[in-house]
Protein backbone atom coordinates (compact mmCIF):
# COMPACT_ATOMS: atom_id res chain seq x y z
CA UNK A 1 0.00 0.00 0.00
CA UNK A 2 1.30 3.38 -0.87
CA UNK A 3 1.03 5.66 1.70
CA UNK A 4 3.03 8.04 0.13
CA UNK A 5 -0.03 9.42 -1.84
CA UNK A 6 -1.56 10.71 1.22
CA UNK A 7 1.54 13.52 1.98
CA UNK A 8 1.38 16.58 -0.54
CA UNK A 9 4.43 16.88 -2.26
CA UNK A 10 7.47 19.37 -0.67
CA UNK A 11 7.31 22.33 -2.84
CA UNK A 12 8.84 24.85 -0.89
CA UNK A 13 9.04 26.52 2.76
CA UNK A 14 5.51 26.72 3.39
CA UNK A 15 5.03 23.24 3.36
CA UNK A 16 7.86 22.15 5.38
CA UNK A 17 6.22 22.30 8.85
CA UNK A 18 2.75 19.67 7.17
CA UNK A 19 5.00 17.71 5.17
CA UNK A 20 7.65 17.16 8.15
CA UNK A 21 5.05 16.00 10.39
CA UNK A 22 3.07 13.62 7.87
CA UNK A 23 6.36 12.10 6.86
CA UNK A 24 7.78 11.76 10.10
CA UNK A 25 4.47 10.09 10.92
CA UNK A 26 4.52 7.83 7.69
CA UNK A 27 7.49 6.57 8.72
CA UNK A 28 6.71 5.80 12.29
CA UNK A 29 4.39 3.75 10.97
CA UNK A 30 7.26 1.70 9.15
CA UNK A 31 9.22 -0.38 11.01
CA UNK A 32 10.85 2.38 12.99
CA UNK A 33 12.13 4.24 9.56
CA UNK A 34 12.15 6.88 11.41
CA UNK A 35 14.73 6.07 13.62
CA UNK A 36 16.97 5.65 10.70
CA UNK A 37 16.43 9.49 10.14
CA UNK A 38 16.39 10.42 13.49
CA UNK A 39 20.39 9.00 13.75
CA UNK A 40 19.27 5.92 16.64
CA UNK A 41 19.84 3.12 13.81
CA UNK A 42 23.11 3.25 12.06
CA UNK A 43 24.62 0.76 9.60
CA UNK A 44 26.21 -2.27 11.42
CA UNK A 45 29.94 -1.44 11.38
CA UNK A 46 31.57 -4.44 9.18
CA UNK A 47 32.86 -7.34 11.23
CA UNK A 48 36.47 -8.48 11.04
CA UNK A 49 37.37 -11.37 8.97
CA UNK A 50 37.77 -13.72 11.88
CA UNK A 51 33.87 -13.32 13.08
CA UNK A 52 32.09 -16.41 13.36
CA UNK A 53 29.65 -17.94 11.58
CA UNK A 54 26.75 -16.90 14.58
CA UNK A 55 28.16 -13.39 14.42
CA UNK A 56 28.26 -12.66 10.52
CA UNK A 57 24.71 -13.97 9.88
CA UNK A 58 23.65 -11.64 12.72
CA UNK A 59 25.75 -8.62 11.25
CA UNK A 60 23.73 -9.53 7.59
CA UNK A 61 20.22 -9.61 9.32
CA UNK A 62 21.10 -6.38 11.39
CA UNK A 63 22.73 -4.62 7.97
CA UNK A 64 19.52 -6.10 5.45
CA UNK A 65 17.02 -4.69 8.33
CA UNK A 66 19.05 -0.96 7.79
CA UNK A 67 19.32 -1.41 4.55
CA UNK A 68 15.53 -1.86 4.28
CA UNK A 69 14.43 0.97 6.62
CA UNK A 70 16.94 3.80 4.40
CA UNK A 71 15.72 2.06 1.38
CA UNK A 72 12.53 2.60 2.41
CA UNK A 73 12.72 6.61 4.46
CA UNK A 74 14.90 7.57 1.01
CA UNK A 75 11.91 6.25 -1.37
CA UNK A 76 9.33 8.06 0.56
CA UNK A 77 11.19 11.21 0.77
CA UNK A 78 12.22 11.47 -3.11
CA UNK A 79 8.45 10.84 -3.42
CA UNK A 80 7.19 13.04 -1.40
CA UNK A 81 9.57 15.97 -2.93
CA UNK A 82 9.46 18.03 -6.00
CA UNK A 83 12.26 17.11 -8.12
CA UNK A 84 14.34 19.95 -7.97
CA UNK A 85 14.86 19.30 -4.13
CA UNK A 86 14.99 15.28 -4.77
CA UNK A 87 18.43 16.59 -7.13
CA UNK A 88 19.85 18.01 -4.11
CA UNK A 89 19.32 15.27 -1.70
CA UNK A 90 19.87 12.28 -4.00
CA UNK A 91 23.44 12.09 -4.05
CA UNK A 92 22.95 11.10 -0.01
CA UNK A 93 23.97 7.44 0.99
CA UNK A 94 21.94 7.79 3.83
CA UNK A 95 18.70 9.03 4.83
CA UNK A 96 19.75 11.02 7.72
CA UNK A 97 22.41 13.01 6.19
CA UNK A 98 19.25 13.41 2.92
CA UNK A 99 17.04 14.76 5.87
CA UNK A 100 19.46 17.02 7.93
CA UNK A 101 19.74 18.57 4.40
CA UNK A 102 16.04 19.46 3.75
CA UNK A 103 15.91 20.43 7.73
CA UNK A 104 18.96 23.12 6.96
CA UNK A 105 17.49 24.15 3.59
CA UNK A 106 14.18 24.99 6.08
CA UNK A 107 15.03 25.32 9.20
CA UNK A 108 15.31 29.37 9.28
CA UNK A 109 12.58 29.56 7.07
CA UNK A 110 9.79 27.50 9.15
CA UNK A 111 10.77 29.89 11.68
CA UNK A 112 9.51 32.75 9.12
CA UNK A 113 6.83 30.69 8.41
CA UNK A 114 5.32 30.76 12.04
CA UNK A 115 5.58 34.41 11.89
CA UNK A 116 3.86 34.54 7.77
CA UNK A 117 1.35 32.74 9.07
CA UNK A 118 0.68 35.24 12.81
CA UNK A 119 0.47 38.09 10.83
CA UNK A 120 -1.91 35.99 8.24
CA UNK A 121 -3.96 35.51 11.08
CA UNK A 122 -4.03 38.60 12.59
CA UNK A 123 -4.57 40.60 9.51
CA UNK A 124 -7.39 38.17 8.40
CA UNK A 125 -10.41 39.97 7.30
CA UNK A 126 -13.67 39.90 5.28
CA UNK A 127 -13.76 39.76 2.04
CA UNK A 128 -16.88 40.62 -0.03
CA UNK A 129 -17.95 38.12 -2.30
CA UNK A 130 -17.17 35.22 -0.36
CA UNK A 131 -19.68 33.25 2.58
CA UNK A 132 -19.45 32.93 6.09
CA UNK A 133 -18.32 29.19 5.61
CA UNK A 134 -15.92 29.80 3.62
CA UNK A 135 -14.40 32.77 5.69
CA UNK A 136 -14.77 30.25 8.56
CA UNK A 137 -12.67 27.71 7.19
CA UNK A 138 -9.74 29.94 5.51
CA UNK A 139 -9.26 31.37 9.06
CA UNK A 140 -9.63 27.99 10.97
CA UNK A 141 -6.92 26.57 8.70
CA UNK A 142 -4.76 29.59 9.22
CA UNK A 143 -5.55 29.04 12.73
CA UNK A 144 -4.69 25.30 12.83
CA UNK A 145 -1.24 26.14 10.90
CA UNK A 146 -0.57 28.74 13.80
CA UNK A 147 -0.81 26.24 16.65
CA UNK A 148 0.89 23.32 15.41
CA UNK A 149 3.74 25.77 14.51
CA UNK A 150 3.66 27.04 17.85
CA UNK A 151 3.95 23.14 19.25
CA UNK A 152 6.43 22.55 16.77
CA UNK A 153 8.65 25.13 18.13
CA UNK A 154 7.81 24.02 21.97
CA UNK A 155 5.49 27.40 22.72
CA UNK A 156 2.28 27.14 24.34
CA UNK A 157 -0.96 26.82 21.83
CA UNK A 158 -3.48 29.88 21.50
CA UNK A 159 -6.71 29.71 23.38
CA UNK A 160 -9.41 29.15 22.00
CA UNK A 161 -11.00 32.42 22.81
CA UNK A 162 -8.50 34.38 20.36
CA UNK A 163 -9.86 32.77 17.32
CA UNK A 164 -13.27 33.18 18.43
CA UNK A 165 -12.68 36.79 18.97
CA UNK A 166 -11.03 37.10 15.76
CA UNK A 167 -14.53 35.60 14.04
CA UNK A 168 -16.47 38.39 16.06
CA UNK A 169 -14.20 40.52 14.90
CA UNK A 170 -13.95 40.11 11.21
CA UNK A 171 -18.15 39.89 11.03
CA UNK A 172 -19.55 42.48 8.81
CA UNK A 173 -21.64 45.14 9.95
CA UNK A 174 -24.86 42.95 9.10
CA UNK A 175 -23.88 40.05 11.46
CA UNK A 176 -23.89 43.09 14.71
CA UNK A 177 -26.89 41.11 16.26
CA UNK A 178 -25.26 37.82 16.32
CA UNK A 179 -21.96 39.48 17.83
CA UNK A 180 -23.92 41.37 20.72
CA UNK A 181 -25.72 38.20 21.15
CA UNK A 182 -22.71 35.91 21.36
CA UNK A 183 -20.31 38.31 23.57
Amino acid sequence: MDLSRHVKVLAGDTDWPDWKRKLRDLLDYYESALAVIDGKSVKPEPLLNSADTDKVKDQKERSDFYRKKNSYAKSMIASTVTDALCQNIMDKERVQEAWEALKQQFKATSKDQLFKICTEFFAFYWSLGDDVSTHIAKLGSLWIEFNNGLKDRSEHELPNLVLVCKVLNILPSNFETFKYVNT
